[in-house]
């Protein structure tokens, strides 16, 4: 340990101990430079590197990501030991016979003596012939759908106040805005109206998800959403990787085989940056299903591709949201949600910041 003697002068006195001598003067010398640097510059530092943290957790996300497919796809059973079938894969065309097995086999794991018997009520209730035929679509393999299937209901069962009461607080704009041509719920949210950080917006996030859901004809089961960029904001507590995780988990189960599409709208450099490391590492079934669009070509898009009285609802909120003079509690005053009967209601109440 070397300790440096204490010095004086007139303006100050300054004791400096370390264990090394390069350690010392290295500390030494940031903390000058950060005593001596203007807010903005300090507030420009702490940006970049609040930035350069979150893309070094995306990354570690990615990696791990990718090494967990490594493994199940080592590990994948072959039906023909579980099923009696020669065949080990599930195929995503439809239910064939050996498909209709395997949906058959997830069934069977909630009832009374099987695996899942013990589980709630409520959580069983969601293991329907739809639900399966969709997680062995989106699954293929027989492990990964039993691990899907059991995760989804796992998941119901935690979240059942939250799927029963549907309250949350209010972290955004995000709501059921309209439907396209062929009944597909549209899902439509503007970052500029992020009042949250991602991990408080889940709740919110769930019951969008539940209500669009409900608002499907028959024979649609599938959503589009559509993220508008503009005004992106940014939270630290988004330097976390768990709200995505928890997001992209739920996707994955107990909403599988729900995404039709998704439209961003816009894309800001910090944004571009998180998309340019993740996006070697997504599946090429999700990336034909992922559109990049400039505002204007959003704006066609949504014309094209909805009835008029839904496409001009989209095109009012974008056009809402880029406007200069409009204040936040002006805009949270037009959000609109469409409900199951195709009434339209105001996301917010007037007398209570949580919604329903």
């Amino acid at each position: 340990t070397v300790t440096s003697e204490s010095r004086s002068n007139d303006d100050s006195a300054t004791t400096v101990t370390s264990e090394s001598t390069l350690q010392s003067r290295s500390q030494v010398t940031t903390e000058a430079r950060v005593g001596s640097a203007s807010p903005e510059t300090q507030g420009s530092r702490s940006a970049k590197l609040l930035w350069g943290t979150a893309l070094a957790c995306v990354k570690m996300w990615v990696l791990a990501r990718k090494a967990k497919r490594t493994v199940e796809e080592r590990h994948q059973l072959d039906l023909s030991n579980l099923l009696g079938s020669g065949k080990t894969e599930i195929s995503t065309e439809g239910i064939s016979k050996e498909d209709q097995e395997v949906v058959d086999h997830l069934l069977a794991l909630v009832e009374p003596g099987n695996r899942l018997g013990q589980m709630s009520e409520f959580a069983k209730a969601y293991a329907t012939p739809d639900f399966a035929e969709r997680i062995v679509r989106k699954h293929r393999s027989l492990k990964k759908c039993e691990k899907k299937f059991e995760q989804a209901l796992q998941w119901r069962q935690e979240n059942q106040e939250l799927l029963v009461e549907r309250k949350f607080t209010l972290g955004g704009d995000e709501r059921v805005i309209g439907h396209d041509l062929e009944g597909r719920p549209v899902i439509y949210m503007c970052l500029k109206n992020q009042m949250q950080s991602g991990q408080r917006c889940l709740d919110q996030k769930v019951v969008t998800m539940v209500q669009a859901i409900e608002t499907m004809r028959p024979g649609v089961e599938k959503t589009v959403h559509i993220w508008d960029l503009h005004g992106q904001q940014f939270y630290a507590a988004d330097l976390s990787p768990t709200p995505l995780i928890r997001m992209m988990h739920s996707q994955d189960t107990y909403f599988a085989e729900r995404l039709h599409e998704v439209v961003i709208v816009g894309m800001p450099k910090m944004a571009a940056a998180l998309k340019d490391i993740v996006w070697p590492m997504v599946p090429e079934r999700l990336k034909a299903k992922i559109r990049f669009f400039s505002p204007e070509q959003a704006m066609e898009y949504v014309q094209a591709g909805c009835p008029e009285e839904d496409a001009e609802r989209i095109l009012e909120a974008m056009k809402d949201n880029r406007d200069p003079n409009l204040t936040l509690a002006e805009r949270k005053q037009r959000w609109t949600r469409k409900r199951a009967d195709g009434t339209v209601t105001p996301l917010v109440s007037a007398s209570s910041p949580s919604a329903r």
